[in-house]
């Protein structure tokens, strides 16, 4: 279970998550190591979307900024597919993780003014 949580990539992931929320059904236990999994996985695809963007700013040669444009992409696809996940298995959860992660961003880029976040979301 907690494998395809971590891979999160491609339907097969994608239909691993289902069924892993599908089998944990009313077993609080497994919704909740889900649970903490998927918002541990919004967190890190979060905090990795806006480190590569700040990354971006800087004069970088073409190769690396390709990496790091397909590193963004990655950090978006695993976000969503997480937040669509969580969304299904706790909506108020998901709004929590989504408000936290808003405020460790500005409270974390507030030291540095010339830096705005941005929202995947």
């Amino acid at each position: 279970m907690a494998e395809s949580l971590l891979l999160l990539r491609g339907t097969e992931a994608k239909m691993n998550f289902q069924r892993d929320i599908q089998s944990a059904g009313s077993d609080g236990a497994q919704v909740e190591e889900l649970t903490v999994q998927l918002e541990a996985t919004l967190t890190k695809s979060s905090f990795g979307f806006e480190y590569a963007i700040l990354n971006l700013k800087q004069p970088l040669p073409f190769a690396h900024r390709q990496s790091l444009l397909d590193q963004i992409d990655e950090h978006k696809k695993v976000y969503f597919r997480a937040r669509e996940l969580l969304g299904r298995l706790n909506p108020e959860k998901l709004c929590k993780v989504e408000q936290g992660l808003m405020d460790q961003k500005n409270a974390l880029l507030d030291s540095s003014p010339a830096i705005t976040p941005v929202t995947l979301h």
